[in-house]
């Protein structure tokens, strides 16, 4: 059974609340202020936006962190690490440095309201939006197109009525219900094989569409780990010729694509139960407690 008012419910289960997403709001709105105006970081400063999960409207509840991409006129003259630094040094005349973690290719600060990872990035020549943000690991800047992200997302749910992010929100949700932190895929990665999931398929619900990405995506790939010993390509939707599955590794994909095979069996009996409570426990398992057992 489809169950449309659980789903409903469900839904908004997973929706960060209210407060969360004005205290999210507070944080990046302010801190970009900060940094446009400042005295030493302003000569720098061209233009930031807000990216990430939170950016594209994908983010269940609780918002992990929200990405700010800072647009800059340095050039890759400069190294990934010294943007950061003067990144970091600009931060630190609002933020106290207990608060500051120079990751691979941001700031994070940590406050108790919400967790910012602030992305220097600078522009390419010419290319629409196309920007470069810093990779510390490999000492290069790497190219990205987190506007691009954010349009396609919007535009994905609008052609598919409206219920493209409520899928991606309820995959999430999947995810951390059925697998460990250490080796579940990425945010952004699942992102991407939903998107594909989108891109060839049309969505009639929630809970249908659930069940046809995991028959879609085990298909798909399910050739690839008998023939392959490594995770497949999977390349970024926004055109950079990234692979995001670059760091994903094989036996992570294999316990992925395990979970895949018994989910896609679980949703098909969900759908499939005659009995309103029956299915309700079923999704309750696929989803987890947020899943309501009744409406």
């Amino acid at each position: 059974m489809e169950l449309a008012s659980h789903f409903q419910k469900f839904l908004s289960n997973i929706e960060p609340t209210p407060t969360q997403k004005s205290e999210a709001s507070t944080g990046h709105t302010t801190l970009r202020s900060r940094l446009e105006k400042d005295s030493n970081y302003s000569k720098y400063f061209v233009d930031s936006f807000i990216s990430g999960s939170y950016g594209r409207d994908t983010a269940i509840r609780p918002i992990n962190d929200v990405d700010v991409i800072v647009i800059t006129n340095h050039n890759d003259s400069w190294t990934p690490d010294a943007v950061l630094y003067v990144l970091e040094k600009a931060l630190g005349s609002y933020y106290p440095s207990d608060k500051l973690i120079r990751q691979g290719r941001s700031v994070r600060v940590s406050l108790s309201y919400v967790i910012m990872d602030v992305v220097p990035a600078i522009l390419t020549n010419g290319l629409d939006g196309v920007l470069k943000i810093p990779d510390r690991e490999v000492k290069e800047w790497k190219v990205s197109h987190p506007r691009k992200h954010l349009q396609l997302a919007t535009d994905m749910n609008s052609a598919r009525d409206n219920l493209y992010k409520p899928l991606v929100k309820a995959l999430k949700q999947w995810r951390d219900n059925r697998m460990e932190d250490s080796w579940k895929p990425k945010s952004f990665l699942l992102e991407c094989l939903v998107y594909d999931y989108a891109l060839k398929n049309n969505i009639s619900s929630v809970p249908k569409a659930i069940k046809e990405f995991f028959w879609y995506t085990k298909e798909k790939y399910s050739e690839h780990r008998k023939t392959q010993s490594c995770s497949p390509v999977i390349s970024d939707p926004a055109g950079t010729g990234n692979d995001i599955a670059r760091k994903w590794s094989y036996s992570d994909f294999c316990r992925f694509m395990d979970e895949l095979d018994k989910s896609w069996y679980n949703a098909y009996l969900a759908l499939e139960a005659s009995d309103y409570n029956d299915s309700a426990e079923k999704w309750r398992k696929l989803l987890g407690d947020v899943f309501p057992l009744s409406v």
